[in-house]
C-alpha cells in the first residue's frame, strides 16, 4: 500500500495538493483561519498559502473576511457537490420549463433541493424586469419561509415530514414567519391541498415567492422551481392562478424525469433530506 502510494506521489500537483488540504482544514474551522493560521497548520510558507487563498477567493471557492482578515469555505462546493450528485439531466429538463416561466412572469425562476436543514439554488434562470429579485446559484435558504422548502416538505412521507419539521431551526423575520413545528405542519398540510407552496414575505418584506414540487419516478418531492418577486407583481389575489401554472409546469419536469428512473443522484438527495446529521 505505501509503496502504491508512494508511485502515485509522482504524479502529484504540489499547490492542488495544498489547496485540498486547504479545504479539508477550513472544514474543521467553519469561522476561518487567517492565512498565518492556515501556514502553522500545514506547515507551508506564508507566501504559497496567500498566493493559494487569494486564487480560490477569486475562483468563490473561499471567502475573505475584510475585519478578520479569516478565510472559510464558501457555499460553492456544495453547490458543485450537489449538483454532481444530482446529475445534469434535472437540469437539462428543468431549464426549458423554467425559461418559459420566465418569458411568462418576467420573474426570476430558480431550481433548487434541500440539502440538510436548508435549501439550496441549483440553478436559475434570472428575471427580466429592471427591478428583479437575484439568486445566486448555491445559496441557502431557510426552509420554513421558503415557497420550495414548503413545496418539498409538504410531499415527503409523513413521518420523514415530522423529522424533518422539528429539526428546523424557526428564526422570526416578521409577524408572518411560521414559528413553531405544530405551525408549520399545519401549513405543509394546505400545500399539500394546493399543490403549490407559497412566501407572502415570510423572511424579507415586500418579497413574495410561488413554488411547486419537482418528484421522481418514486414519487418523491427531489427538488422544487419558484418565482421569485416584489408584492406589487406577484399579488396575494394572483397566487391561486400563479401557483397552479406553476405546478404544471413542475409537473412537466416531474413527467420527463420519470423516463429516467436510473438517475441516481435524485434518489439520494431525497433520502439525504432527513438523515443529514
Amino acid at each position: 500500500m505505501t509503496i502504491e502510494k508512494t508511485n502515485r506521489s509522482k504524479y502529484h500537483v504540489t499547490n492542488l495538493e495544498r489547496a485540498l488540504k486547504v479545504f479539508e482544514l477550513l472544514a474543521e474551522y467553519p469561522k476561518g483561519l487567517t492565512s498565518s493560521d492556515i501556514s502553522k497548520f500545514l506547515n507551508v510558507s506564508r507566501n504559497s498559502i496567500f498566493r493559494i487563498v487569494s486564487t480560490l477567493v477569486d475562483y468563490d471557492y473561499l471567502i475573505r473576511s475584510e475585519e478578520t482578515r479569516t478565510y472559510r469555505l464558501s457555499i460553492k462546493l456544495v453547490s458543485v457537490g450537489i449538483k454532481s450528485h444530482t446529475s445534469s439531466s434535472l437540469v437539462e429538463h428543468g431549464l426549458p420549463v423554467m425559461h418559459q416561466l420566465q418569458a411568462k412572469y418576467k420573474e426570476t425562476v430558480p431550481l433548487g433541493v434541500i440539502s440538510g436543514v436548508k435549501g439550496i439554488v441549483l440553478e436559475k434562470v434570472e428575471g427580466s424586469h429592471s427591478f428583479r429579485y437575484v439568486l445566486d446559484v448555491g445559496k441557502l435558504w431557510n426552509l420554513h419561509t421558503s415557497a420550495p422548502g414548503k413545496a418539498m416538505m409538504a410531499y415527503l412521507p409523513m413521518q420523514e415530514r415530522r423529522k424533518l419539521v422539528q429539526r428546523l431551526d424557526y428564526s422570526v423575520f416578521n409577524e408572518r414567519t411560521i414559528s413553531s413545528p405544530e405551525k408549520m405542519m399545519e401549513a405543509l398540510e394546505d400545500v399539500r391541498k394546493k399543490g403549490y407552496a407559497w412566501d407572502m414575505a415570510e423572511e424579507t418584506e415586500g418579497m413574495h415567492c410561488v413554488g411547486a414540487p419537482i418528484f421522481d419516478h418514486r414519487h418523491r418531492p427531489i427538488a422544487a422551481i419558484w418565482i421569485t418577486g416584489p408584492s406589487s407583481r406577484i399579488r396575494s389575489e394572483n397566487m391561486d392562478e400563479i401557483g397552479a401554472d406553476i405546478r404544471q409546469h413542475a409537473d412537466v419536469i416531474s413527467d420527463n424525469l420519470k423516463n429516467e428512473p436510473h438517475l441516481n443522484g435524485y434518489s439520494s438527495v431525497g433520502d439525504k433530506i432527513t438523515n443529514y446529521n
